[in-house]
């Protein structure tokens, strides 16, 4: 099980990386659909052997601009929104509104309710095996919305209750089709009693 690590409650740095006074603000959970750990960018490992040479300093990145102060990391999204970022036990952490999140199978998952979701357009959907369809996918359980992949991975279902089921080519976005919303179940029609 994944255990998020002591998390420093530290201040951002007080320039940013253009040597201007830094008033940053907390992440919000839409920003986590852009922010990636420093890691995902190709000059993580030359910055990683930057770590203990000289003062705290910044890395731009494509994602954003990273802080690096020895072991520690923190990301600049855009000119203002700001989240520290820590390594433990292989993986990325940050916190959100007080809760742990954590970077897996590229994406940032939140841990809510003794359950795992992952973040999504600002929302925490959760990873769920559908039985019915013998598939994987995601639910958002505030709006029912269902979205289920293909054996492949190539499709993807997106299914909202009392609307047609909507399939999207997954890599280029394309509508594919679609399936009419199910009817509900019918009674079995029983033969009178005489």
């Amino acid at each position: 099980m994944l255990v998020p690590p002591e998390f420093p409650r530290l201040s951002p740095p007080p320039l940013g990386p253009d040597g201007r006074p830094l008033r940053a603000r907390q992440l919000k959970p839409e920003d986590f659909d852009r922010l990636r750990p420093p890691e995902s960018e190709a000059g993580y490992k030359r910055w990683a052997n930057d770590a203990h040479r000289g003062p705290p300093h910044w890395h731009a990145g494509a994602a954003a601009d990273y802080h690096h102060d020895a072991q520690r990391w923190g990301a600049l999204l855009g000119a203002e929104r700001w989240a520290w970022i820590v390594r433990s036990g292989g993986n990325w952490w940050t916190w959100a509104e007080q809760t742990p999140v954590v970077w897996h199978a590229e994406r940032w998952w939140c841990f809510k309710n003794d359950s795992w979701f992952l973040l999504h357009d600002g929302q925490a959907w959760a990873y769920r095996f559908f039985a019915d369809l013998r598939r994987d996918g995601l639910f958002e359980p505030r709006t029912r919305i269902r979205v289920v992949y293909s054996e492949d991975a190539r499709r993807a279902a997106i299914s909202l209750p009392g609307q047609d089921t909507v399939v999207y080519d997954v890599e280029s976005g394309r509508e594919v089709g679609r399936l009419p919303e199910r009817e509900p179940a019918r009674e079995k029609a029983k033969a009178p009693r005489l």
